[in-house]
This record gives C-alpha cells, structure tokens and sequence, in this order.
C-alpha cells in the first residue's frame, strides 16, 4: 500500500542522508525490514512492477538497481583500501577484511573470470577498472616465476649469456636456486611450459640446448 510505501522511502532517504549511498545490504543490522524493502524493489522492477513515479524518486537517491553492480562495486573499494594500506602487492587467497568479506577469494574469482574459465567472464570495462588502481593479476606461482625470470634477466646482463651452472644460487642465498630454476625450465619443453613463458625466455637469449655452448666451457667465476 501507498502509506507503507511512503513510510520505507523516509526511511531509504534517512539512510541515504546519513551514508551518501543507498547501498543497503539485504542483512542490514539497524533495520532488516529496510534491507529486505530494498531488494524486494530490485525484484520487483526486473518485473516491471514499479511505476516510474517511484522509480523516479527513487532514482533521486542514487538507487543501485543492479544488485550485481552494487556487490562489485563494494568488493572494488575494499580492493582499493587494501592497496592503499599494503602496496600494490597481489592479494593473500585467504585474506578476510576485519569486517569478514573475503576478499582473497573475491581476487582469485576476477583472475579465472578474465581468463574466461568456469562460464566467467570478465569484460574489458571491469578489467581496466582493476588496472586503473594497480590490481595484480598474477598468482603466487607467476609471481614466483616472474621473479625468476628477472634473476636470471640479471645473470645475462652480468655474464652475458643464459647458461646457468645448475648449482648456481646467486646473492640471494634464502631464494631458490636460479642454477636449478634454469635446468627446469629447458626440461619443461612441452605444453608444461606455456607459450607466453617460452617467449619471454626467447627474449632474452634462453639456450634450450646447451650441449654445444661456448658459453658453457667458459663459466665465468661465480658465487655458489
């Protein structure tokens, strides 16, 4: 009826007033019949049972008709807040928020959603709003990689080829070994080793075979 309607707008606007948004979770705590209101219109204006006077007031504040746009939304500034305090480092697949949204499995479901896996997809709008504020897309083990391969991009500005002894560790003395990363990496010459990887290794001068290498009778003194 018209009086309950009217009675649950004031409400919206009280909230809208006091939070600048009409982003009201359907468990909202203060008033879980304003919560329920909400998403009750949501489903009803997918119907087309809201008249576009009420549609019109509630456009007035800022009303999120889109639930799925809402919940992005809300799960982008938590994203951004964490940037903001970490560092533009990737996102732990465990971490919680300390109000409890789970905002690690929230950045490893826009990984596979960009890659199109499991009937997601991620559209080319969403993934330049991740890039905009630093989101890191790589996993733990591209980041382990990446980080290799930067190591061993160093080695060959150092001695001046690719061809790493395999007990060979570098400074880093707590890292792995970048002698044994390299001795893997040309074993991994099937599909194991994806293209992406295989060019970017290609890049740099990677010797897939080093059975007849110069390089490899002229090992320069190194730190093991």
């Amino acid at each position: 009826c018209g009086s309950h309607w009217n009675e649950m707008y004031a409400k919206l606007t009280t909230y809208y007033e006091k939070f600048g948004h009409c982003k009201i979770p359907v468990t909202y705590p203060d008033d879980p019949v304003l919560g329920l209101w909400v998403r009750n219109l949501r489903m009803l204006q997918t119907k087309g049972k809201v008249s576009d006077d009420r549609i019109k007031r509630l456009n007035e504040l800022e009303f999120v008709w889109d639930s799925n746009q809402m919940r992005w939304d809300t799960m982008v500034n938590h994203m951004k807040e964490f940037i903001r305090v970490n560092g533009r480092v990737r996102v732990p697949d465990k971490y919680v928020t300390t109000d409890g949204v789970q905002l690690g499995w929230w950045a490893r479901t826009q990984k596979t959603a960009r890659k199109g896996k499991n009937n997601h997809l991620l559209t080319p709008e969403r993934v330049a709003e991740l890039d905009s504020f630093g989101f890191v897309w790589a996993s733990a083990l591209e980041e382990q990689w990446n980080s290799m391969f930067n190591r061993l991009g160093q080695f060959k500005q150092q001695y001046g080829h690719c061809n790493v002894p395999k007990s060979f560790r570098g400074e880093d003395e707590k890292g792995p070994h970048l002698g044994s990363w390299v001795f893997r990496q040309r074993r991994n010459t099937s599909d194991a080793l994806c293209l992406e990887r295989k060019e970017k290794l290609d890049s740099i001068g990677f010797l897939w075979d080093t059975t007849n290498d110069e390089s490899s009778c002229k090992k320069p003194r190194l730190q093991y």
